[in-house]
């Protein structure tokens, strides 16, 4: 796969665009990768993917776009946990919401 259309390459891209307050740039980057990318084609591959997203979502204070993926990946098998949530710092913006 190219480079320029690697949907990991994008991802990361997006995060670097979320934390240099690019905010637009992150999201439109991040939905791009995803849709690259469908679940059908590589469900774990695409598992990692929302994670970033939802990193994505916590730096940059979106917090009802990260508690509905939060919702959505922790309903179905994954690396996600509510532990997770409370111990890695990327999280520290909206970790309060692991303990619902």
């Amino acid at each position: 796969m190219d480079v320029k259309h690697d949907p990991r390459v994008m991802m990361s891209l997006a995060t670097v665009y979320a934390l240099t307050q690019q905010t637009k740039a992150a999201y439109k980057l991040a939905q791009t990768a995803l849709h690259i990318y469908p679940r059908k084609k590589d469900a774990i591959a695409r598992m990692y993917l929302e994670i970033e997203l939802l990193q994505i979502y916590a730096l940059t204070d979106n917090n009802d776009a990260f508690e509905q993926l939060r919702s959505s990946i922790m309903a179905q098998p994954s690396l996600l946990s509510r532990n997770w949530l409370k111990l890695d710092p990327v999280w520290q913006n909206i970790s309060h919401k692991a303990d619902k």
